[in-house]
């Protein structure tokens, strides 16, 4: 049994994935029996993408958080990859931790995993065992969960998966995902206090779309003329207001970014914003019509605002979608036909106003700091792996 304060590390590369871990690192750095250090890296330390450390330092979690820079815009995926490997192995090599918690599909997570299995760091995987056809997210996900010693998924189907690629059940668990406590805990914004944070004045409720869209890295299309499709049906639809914020940094979301850019100049309904931050965003989910893309956010946490969500292309094909899930592929056409579906009443009245609502309950990061902290308490959190077969 530890006597000590049990040292954990969390890790944090984007504004996305902070959010849904907000809860949890809370929990975590309230609890004196964790030495809590936060590592935050990846796109949260560069400027183009809005540095978004600032709304870290801003949530004053009472951890030691330490700054790991891993990017330079002019770098591609898999230098960024080699630096991350690099980086984070030198800290872990030099810091050493009970575990360290990681959360999702981002490549940049994957060289964070890779830095802990040649360290001999226990990981915690959280959200392990989804599909998501449209990226190489997929491959990056099961990867980190084969290098991972505890799961907790985001609901049954997810935890079937992670035992399906050989992980024993007595490390898996169906916890929900991390991203739904923010929708049921986060006290949210009036819309008058998010008009005058954005300075969009023009917002008023269900006057407007949230939209953000990432590369489809497994894409016949480019990601420019993606994006080109996309932006043709908004700036048609002016008779709708817009919150656009940036792509992420896989290949191809700078080209997205900029040509986001170029195309709103001089539009008065469309705001392009580099991050709204999980606060921002989630109060305009609250006031929004739908949303608009193809990010995780649209199938796992935008159906517990019963409003639609129009989800272009392959990126999340594969996911447990609600019958608020509007799909459209990358094309004018169909893009347009799901935006004009998303205002029909019919719809709204009979598949947003009865979504199911399936990952989660929102107490996801209580039952993970439970766990976790019995696992650590008996010491059951094995290094030793044995891969576990199903029968038949």
């Amino acid at each position: 049994m530890i006597s000590q304060k049990s040292k954990i590390c969390v890790v944090t590369t984007t504004r996305a994935e902070f959010g849904l871990l907000c809860k949890f690192i809370r929990n975590l750095s309230n609890d004196e029996f964790f030495d809590v250090t936060l590592l935050v890296s990846g796109t949260h330390l560069v400027k183009d993408f809005g540095y978004t450390a600032s709304e870290i330092y801003e949530n004053d979690f009472g951890c030691k958080i330490i700054e790991l820079p891993i990017i330079n815009l002019e770098d591609s995926t898999y230098q960024i990859m080699s630096k991350t490997i690099n980086v984070f192995g030198e800290h872990f090599h030099n810091n050493k931790y009970d575990c360290v918690v990681v959360l999702g599909d981002r490549f940049e997570i994957l060289g964070v995993s890779e830095a802990c299995l040649l360290e001999d760091i226990p990981i915690v995987h959280i959200s392990g065992g989804d599909i998501t056809f449209g990226a190489i997210d997929d491959c990056c996900r099961h990867a980190i969960t084969k290098m991972s010693n505890l799961h907790f998924t985001g609901n049954e189907d997810m935890r079937k998966r992670v035992i399906q690629l050989g992980e024993q059940p007595q490390f898996v668990f169906n916890v929900g995902e991390p991203g739904v406590d923010n929708i049921l805990n986060t006290e949210l914004m009036s819309l008058e206090e998010l008009k005058e944070s954005l300075g969009f004045e023009k917002l008023a409720e269900k006057n407007f779309y949230v939209m953000t869209y990432h590369p489809e890295t497994m894409s016949k299309i480019s990601p420019l003329d993606q994006i080109k499709a996309v932006m043709e049906v908004v700036l048609k639809h002016d008779e709708f207001k817009y919150i656009i914020t940036k792509a992420n940094i896989d290949e191809g979301g700078i080209e997205i970014n900029d040509f986001i850019k170029e195309s709103v100049k001089g539009k008065e309904n469309i705001f392009f914003i580099d991050s709204l931050g999980f606060r921002r965003y989630l109060s305009a989910l609250k006031y929004c019509k739908g949303v608009v893309g193809n990010s995780s956010s649209g199938i796992v946490e935008v159906p517990y605002f019963n409003i639609p969500t129009i989800n272009i292309g392959n990126r999340q094909e594969g996911r447990m979608q609600d019958n608020s899930i509007i799909n459209a592929e990358v094309s004018v056409e169909s893009i347009e036909k799901a935006l004009l579906k998303s205002n029909d009443k019919n719809f709204l009245e009979n598949n947003c106003k009865t979504c199911q609502k399936l990952y989660g309950d929102g107490n996801t990061g209580e039952k993970m700091h439970k766990i976790l902290k019995d696992f650590i308490i008996n010491n059951k959190l094995e290094k030793k792996k044995i891969f576990y077969d199903l029968e038949g």
